[in-house]
């Protein structure tokens, strides 16, 4: 799609939109939006806008742009007024003594650089910092959608998982209470209720640790959105079956290297270290500059009332202790360490996308297994209560399978979510986890070509 293909600048904000956006958020929110359920990009979309620590690293993306504006300054024309006025005592070889004066001066200089090779380089260099500071803006981006992503997943599933074991704690309290019924009539034994309670204690503790777990998970994902997140709307956890056409594709890795933005950002660094080279190496060269200056003058220093004057100036760098070399040197060192970066860049997204993808097929057979494995254990549940109706099972052959049930059911749940979570770092690998493709990978199928 063409859309998921657009530059990195299409999806920056700029800081005076940002902080309206930003306004948007918190009237909505302070008026009741958030007594609706969050969903997963509700939460994506808040956190790009709201988000202190994305604002913050918006403002100093902004404050980068401004070395263009700088660089620019340098070669545009440098107009100073200075005005001078005083009081003096001085003699003269006339022997006339000590004599006083008030003096003014009042000078327009106006200065024109008309070639200077170092000023020129670093324009570009310049520009070039903006584009490896955008980048890095876009990327902190999804990286932070990632994480609003991992958050909500832990807190969906948790949420998930709270009503299996409360199913579960449910259903054995009827259990319990029909095994004391039947202790009265002498069809169980105190060890049957003794057995039963304790594992009733053992699923309430269940139950209480994952109930703190959800209220842990909320935290963490307040602490990312910037607002609280007290109900949010459920995952879809039939987008586990995605995983199926991504891992029949075998050349995710070409499609990472043009759209994965670390390796963006790696090669903009390296070619700004180039840039930065040529910008050392061109204060050896000279510079030629304008003049023009006039002065209105009056003052026992000079004859002079008037002076107007127009030069041209050739400063040629001869010796500066080495400095200039040194300079040059340590710009190389760097452009080296970038060029290193930028290959173990694309060694780590080769190794990385390799393990997202094992996990990911290894996660499809699992979860093939799990669900056939709750739907044998559905069918040997429903076997030992009809033998418990006809005198066959005992109480505790169907509390044995109503566990097996519920631990297939929670054993599914986080396979579902690890295997989400995984598409997940699957598409911020590809460079491909901005809120459009989150939003388009949600809600229209899946298709390969739509994302190569």
């Amino acid at each position: 799609m063409a859309y998921l293909n657009k530059s990195v600048s299409s999806i920056r904000l700029d800081l005076p939109l940002s902080k309206a956006l930003a306004a948007m958020v918190v009237f909505l929110f302070s008026v009741g939006a958030m007594a609706k359920p969050l969903s997963m990009l509700d939460a994506v979309q808040t956190a790009l806008v709201y988000n202190d620590e994305l604002q913050a690293k918006q403002a100093s993306m902004m404050a980068d742009k401004e070395g263009v504006t700088q660089a620019w300054a340098s070669i545009k024309p440098n107009v100073i007024f200075r005005y001078n006025t005083g009081y003096a005592k001085y003699k003269t070889n006339y022997g006339l003594g000590e004599e006083e004066d008030r003096y003014t001066r009042g000078t327009v200089s106006v200065i024109q650089p008309l070639y200077s090779h170092q000023r020129f380089k670093n324009i570009g260099l310049a520009d070039q910092s903006v584009e490896s500071s955008e980048i890095q803006f876009a990327l902190d981006q999804q990286t932070k959608t990632l994480e609003v992503l991992q958050a909500y997943l832990e807190l969906t599933k948790y949420l998930k998982l709270q009503k299996n074991y409360e199913l579960e704690v449910e259903d054995h309290i009827v259990r319990v209470s029909r095994l004391n019924a039947m202790l009265e009539r002498g069809l169980a034994t105190k060890m049957d209720t003794l057995e039963a309670n304790a594992r009733y204690d053992e699923l309430k503790a269940n139950l209480i640790k994952n109930q703190n777990e959800v209220r842990v998970r909320k935290k963490q994902l307040e602490r990312i959105l910037g607002v609280p997140a007290e109900e949010v709307l459920p995952a879809d956890e039939t987008l586990w079956k995605r995983a199926q056409t991504i891992v029949s594709h075998q050349s995710w890795y070409d499609q990472a290297l043009s759209h994965s933005l670390s390796i963006k950002l790696a090669a903009s660094q390296y070619e700004e270290s180039r840039l930065d080279v040529s910008v050392k190496r061109a204060a050896h060269y000279p510079e030629l500059t304008l003049r023009a200056e006039a002065s209105d003058i009056d003052s026992y220093e000079t004859t002079l009332v008037e002076n107007r004057k127009v030069l041209v100036e050739l400063t040629v760098p001869i010796y500066q202790g080495g400095a200039t070399q040194s300079k040059v040197e340590a710009a190389q060192y760097i452009r080296l360490n970038r060029q290193h970066l930028l290959s173990e860049r694309k060694r780590e997204l080769r190794v990385r996308l390799g393990e997202v993808l094992s996990r990911l097929e290894g996660s499809v057979a699992n979860i093939e297994a799990l669900q056939k494995s709750v739907r044998s254990g559905s069918a040997y549940l429903e076997a030992a209560q009809k033998g418990l109706s006809y005198g066959l099972r005992g109480v505790f052959d169907v509390l044995e399978a109503k566990s097996r049930q519920y631990n297939a059911e929670r054993k599914l749940v986080h396979e579902i979510y690890d295997n989400l979570a995984a598409q997940f770092e699957f598409l911020y690998l590809m460079g491909r986890l901005d809120a459009t493709s989150v939003d388009y990978y949600l809600n229209q199928p899946f298709l390969v070509e739509n994302w190569m």
